[in-house]
């Protein structure tokens, strides 16, 4: 970020999303660009920045303040284009076309639900890993009953639910554990979403013959990825401007009539890569003859679209996984999204930072995009705790998601008792950018959902945060409503409204 005072703000791991800095400043060229604020916004954007001309490659994209007004210039031509060449003393020009493509779209994309935890979800597999198959896990010790006497409503199954990664001829073994898992789920009313994702297995039928075809090339030579994979595989990105989306779709909508899915799981599929793969229309080439790559936002989007009208004919669910950053041109076609884990990453270190609030009402609260979110959670204790992970989630008006069967899956337990035992649908979410909750220690934030019975009477959900690395004592919360009694619904005791706080921890009040 280059501002016009000559300072210079670093790439961070969270720098991608936050509130607008108080002076104007400028990027080189982003294929998303989004400005807003928690409840609506607008997006820019381009698959490529063909046929620009900027004089400073880091002023591509300008946000101006002037006065009241906030101005977002995008700087295609800053000199007479190239491509009209001319010569006035020897009598000729000639003017070949110069085109650009670009695109905006406003947020929320669609309505925000009115109750936007739509599943209680566990997620086998993914941070806390397991050993074996998930069938053999899920036998032992009748984890499926563990499962619905949680409250599990959606199972996620990770990538090693399929021997070959992102793929959909499913060997004897897979197609009877995918089976055997649906079934034994479905008895207990719970649903089932199996991993899809971006990538071309070395195992796959099709790789010698597509490689070539569909992975993802950020240069001109190399392909993206090659993680290593049980059994022995690697796995490359792939482009989903190639014939790989028909491959998806297909497969996709078989699987789920087969075995009776209840939609899809996605990781990073939309997420647009930067790709020079000319084979499948990726690319272009520059007025002096080198290859620059493009984004395949538009195919992307396409994908969605498919995807969606199959799931959606079935009564099934989108959910996606994304990392630092939002994809708006995709999401009118997702049910929910799962972002989290570069946030984390300081704090999994050690860091003593406050949670940064910013980031998370810039992109994480789901409704200045009208698509709801979940948070990824790791943990690495004593440092980061999935305790911690729900403190800074819960306030935003969104739930993390448990990754191990035992601990976090309890914890988790007890706090959709909670949310689920409240009318959500027919309350009035009051963040604490918005509500006039005044607390005793500027650490302490609250936000709660408030709903009036028919009898005039009003009860509040209130969840207050320490977002702070250190424990502040005898913290007293006073609300705007005239409330009497509080009460932790954790233990379910009376609590008052004046308590201790230990570092990134949360409290959920039931108020009178």
């Amino acid at each position: 970020m280059y501002f016009q005072d000559g300072t210079v703000k670093e790439m961070e791991l969270t720098s991608m999303s936050g509130k607008l800095p108080d002076k104007s400043f400028s990027v080189p060229f982003k294929p998303i660009f989004w400005i807003g604020n928690e409840e609506y916004g607008l997006g820019w954007f381009a698959e490529h920045n063909r046929h620009w001309q900027n004089e400073d490659e880091n002023k591509a994209i300008e946000v101006i303040y002037q006065d009241d007004t906030v101005i977002l210039r995008i700087r295609l031509l800053d000199s007479h284009p190239k491509k009209w060449k001319g010569d006035t003393t020897k009598g000729y020009d000639i003017f070949y076309p110069v085109d650009f493509q670009f695109g905006f779209h406003a947020t929320p994309v669609k309505p925000f639900p009115k109750n936007p935890y739509i599943h209680n979800a566990f997620h086998i597999d993914c941070g806390s890993k397991i050993s074996g198959n998930y069938m053999d896990y899920m036998k032992e010790n009748n984890r499926f009953d563990r499962l619905k006497e949680m409250g599990v409503t959606t199972m996620i199954l990770h990538e090693k639910w399929n021997k070959s990664q992102n793929w959909f001829e499913l060997s004897e073994f897979t197609s009877k554990q995918l089976k055997f898992i649906v079934d034994e789920c479905h008895k207990r009313g719970i649903k089932v979403l199996p991993y899809f994702g971006y990538e071309i297995s070395t195992m796959s039928p099709i790789w010698n013959e597509y490689k070539d075809k569909v992975i993802v090339k950020p240069d001109n030579t190399n392909p993206e990825g090659g993680w290593w994979r049980v059994p022995f595989q690697r796995d490359y990105i792939v482009c989903y401007n190639s014939s790989y989306a028909d491959f998806l779709v297909d497969g996709v909508t078989k699987l789920i009539d087969e075995y009776n899915l209840d939609g899809i799981y996605l990781d990073s599929t939309a997420q647009p890569k930067l790709c020079c793969n000319t084979e499948h229309g990726c690319g272009w080439y520059d007025d002096d003859g080198n290859l620059r790559g493009s984004y395949n936002l538009k195919a992307i989007r396409n994908l969605f679209k498919r995807l969606y009208a199959v799931v959606k004919s079935r009564q099934g669910t989108i959910n996606v996984h994304t990392y630092g950053l939002v994809n708006f041109t995709a999401l009118p076609y997702i049910d929910q999204n799962w972002f989290g884990e570069n946030l984390q990453s300081e704090f999994m270190k050690g860091s003593t930072a406050d949670v940064d609030l910013d980031y998370f009402r810039a992109e994480y609260s789901g409704r200045n995009m009208g698509v709801p979110v979940e948070f990824i959670a790791y943990e690495k204790r004593p440092l980061w705790t999935f305790e911690n992970a729900l403190s800074c989630s819960i306030i935003h008006g969104i739930l993390p998601r448990p990754n191990n069967i035992e601990f976090p899956l309890e914890l988790m337990s007890g706090v959709w008792k909670i949310i689920d035992g409240f009318p959500i649908e027919n309350s009035t979410w009051m963040p604490y950018w918005t509500n006039k909750v005044v607390t005793s220690n500027e650490k302490v934030k609250v936000s709660y959902y408030r709903y009036k019975s028919l009898c005039g009477e009003e009860q509040l959900l209130a969840f207050v945060v320490n977002i702070s690395s250190k424990e502040i004592e005898n913290v007293t919360v006073e609300f705007e409503e005239n409330v009497s009694k509080a009460t932790d619904m954790t233990d379910n005791k009376d609590c008052g409204f004046s308590f201790d706080m230990k570092p990134y921890s949360y409290k959920i009040l039931f108020i009178r």
